[in-house]
């Protein structure tokens, strides 16, 4: 599996022969929702029984996230935000489509120190399969993820901290930090 030749080719306009982004969402999303019917997280994101909602908002918001994050970082390749919300699509299927087995296993095998690590694994393998789609050296490929690792934390930090809108979890933060 090459990520730069299925994105480029939908990127130039050659679609005919690979599932659209849409389909391919469509099926990432029918995994999931198995997986939230036989069990209750997904590795580290619990779900509440008979509100399955939340947690599919859960992944356009990471989707969204993972988009401005590679659109910021590449952005000297001159790729317009939609184009790098179609390369986190794939991505984020795939990766979604390949890990729900392994979420089904760990549960059913009582592993759940495992879910902490997959879930960091996840969130990794999906900043580090975009990244072989822009053509780079292999150094600035390292640069790369990390700057993409690093813009990706602070959205996700600022996230938290804007949605914490009476201040108790950031101040709670603070407090411990310093007693």
């Amino acid at each position: 599996m090459r990520p730069d030749k299925l994105v480029n080719n939908y990127w130039e306009g050659y679609r005919g022969y690979y599932f659209s982004p849409g389909k391919f969402l469509t099926i990432a999303l029918f995994f999931l929702l198995i997986n939230f019917l036989i069990r209750d997280t997904f590795f580290v994101i619990k779900v509440e029984k008979g509100n399955i909602a939340p947690n599919f908002l859960l992944l356009f918001l990471s989707l969204f996230l993972y988009s401005l994050s590679t659109w910021i970082v590449y952005t000297l390749y001159r790729k317009n935000f939609n184009e790098h919300f179609v390369l986190n699509i794939y991505t984020l299927s795939l990766w979604t489509i390949v890990f729900v087995p392994f979420s089904l296993i760990w549960d059913f095998i009582h592993l759940e120190y495992l879910d902490q690590i997959s879930t960091l694994l996840y969130f990794f393998l999906i900043v580090v399969w975009n990244n072989p789609v822009f053509t780079m050296s292999w150094w600035k490929r390292i640069i790369y993820i990390l700057l993409n690792i690093i813009i990706l934390s602070l959205l996700l930090y600022s996230l938290l901290i804007v949605s914490d809108f009476d201040g108790k979890v950031f101040g709670e933060l603070l407090s411990s930090d310093f007693n």
